[in-house]
């Protein structure tokens, strides 16, 4: 069953790019129809696009019926990956560490009875980050293997939702 989950999570991954990278293309053939001022071409491209589109749904329910998964399943299958894009994205990256080592730095010169709501706020972005490094609680509701699925295809997924490269 974990098998057929991830390899069912890498086809819907692959349509999915595929789907946007036509999508893009598509509209770049039409915005320059359109600046060409010609109405024939710029129909004929959407109407080749919506094409394209009804193939590849045919095809991505097509791979969800040979993965045996149901709909709720797929359903599943984007809430988890959302899940693990908002959590690393929780993490702060860079700003967040350098943000962080900022605040440290003002709470040392502070007086010791005006520390305490810097250093709480210091303890709970650390906490949030470290749970969003690991991240456990989407491990531990989906699990390892699910998780480290998702992280594998990461840069694909983001690149499929316009989250530009880092």
């Amino acid at each position: 069953m974990r098998d057929t989950y991830h390899d069912a999570l890498d086809s819907v991954t692959d349509e999915l790019v595929a789907m946007s990278r036509l999508v893009a293309s598509m509209m770049e053939r039409a915005s320059a129809a359109l600046l060409e001022a010609d109405r024939e071409k710029a129909e004929a491209v959407i109407e080749e696009a919506y094409e394209a589109m009804r193939r590849r749904t045919e095809k991505a329910e097509a791979l969800r019926a040979d993965a045996g998964l149901t709909r709720s399943e797929i359903q599943s299958l984007e809430s988890l990956t959302t899940e693990v894009v908002l959590a690393r994205a929780g993490s702060g990256g860079a700003d967040l560490d350098e943000a962080l080592r900022a605040l440290e730095a003002a709470e040392e010169r502070l007086p010791p009875a005006q520390r305490g709501g810097i250093h709480r706020t210091v303890e709970r972005l650390r906490a949030q980050q470290e749970r969003a490094r690991t991240l456990s609680e989407v491990r531990g509701r989906w699990g390892d293997a699910a998780v480290d699925t998702v992280l594998e295809r990461e840069r694909e997924v983001l690149d499929l939702w316009g989250v530009p490269g880092q």
